[in-house]
């Protein structure tokens, strides 16, 4: 008959073959399975200079009177990993009276017209074009003596 200690050992040695035995399946059912893909990434970043080093963050008009035409270039790239065409729109309109506490003109934006020479070419993933934006004040604008907008430039996917 078996002594105590080896009935010990051989319980001890059945588990380590056990979970041996276990861990080995366990093992053996994990099937590693590649992933690679892409994820669709569009944007655009603004840039005041051809090189790329000084991010536009705002555009100052200056001084216009009625009936003038201001320019201004800036340079935008595609960082996305898509082609993709520009477009922009104006939002936010602020304006300061003349006088204060007076009546703004209704549809006082409609005063002010901003335009672009864009082609609507597409822009290739890091493709960079330069853009000349133009701000024309109506000739008959009245009651403004300042604004404020934001111009919203954005790139969309080109299919």
């Amino acid at each position: 008959m078996a002594t105590r200690n080896e009935m010990l050992l051989s319980g001890i040695l059945i588990a380590t073959i056990v979970v041996a035995a276990v861990t080995v399946a366990l093992l053996m059912a994990i099937r590693p399975v590649s992933s690679t893909g892409k994820i669709k990434a569009i944007g655009c970043e603004i840039w005041a200079d051809a090189n790329r080093i000084i991010k536009l963050q705002q555009v100052d008009w200056g001084v216009l009177s009625p009936g003038d035409v201001a320019a201004v270039t800036f340079w935008v790239q595609n960082i996305g990993n898509l082609n993709g065409t520009l477009s922009f729109n104006i939002t936010s309109w602020q304006f300061t009276t003349v006088i204060a506490n007076s009546t703004l003109p209704s549809n006082a934006s409609n005063y002010l017209v901003y335009s672009w020479n864009y082609s609507g070419a597409v822009l290739k993933p890091f493709d960079t074009v330069p853009v000349q934006m133009q701000l024309a004040v109506a000739p008959n604008i009245q009651n403004i003596s300042q604004f404020n907008c934001t111009i919203n430039i954005w790139i969309t996917e080109f299919r």
